[in-house]
């Protein structure tokens, strides 16, 4: 969370506000919805922001957070799999794997307009 803080803290300072954030989990978003309060600004009116993982805390904060939910059970299964064949000297063609996912949307996220800045 403080990281996460610490990133949208530096976002606000520069001469370009986001209007909108993907973070790379969603303590690191709820840390950045702080910094966005701290600043006076609102969620989703004047940022938009998303996570992923779908915590626990995502479903709790104000507003609730969007998040992308990745099943990590099968993510850590395979990652395993992986690094087992690699120390076996075994690599797979593929070097991209894909995981699904799903969308999980809440009130984080304001909706698309035709008003370009």
């Amino acid at each position: 969370m403080a990281s996460g803080h610490q990133a949208m803290a530096e976002l606000l300072s520069g001469p370009h506000r986001p209007t909108a954030i993907f973070a790379v989990d969603d303590e690191m978003a709820i840390g950045a919805m702080q910094a966005i309060r701290e600043a006076g600004l609102h969620i989703p009116t004047d940022i938009s922001v998303v996570g992923r993982n779908d915590i626990a805390l995502a479903a709790q904060v104000e507003p609730p957070l969007t998040t992308v939910r990745v099943e990590r059970e099968v993510l850590g299964r395979r990652a395993a799999e992986i690094l087992i064949d690699a120390i076996r000297g075994i690599y797979p063609e593929e070097k991209r794997v894909v995981f699904p996912s799903q969308l999980v949307e809440r009130a984080s996220v304001a909706a698309l307009s035709s008003r370009h800045d």
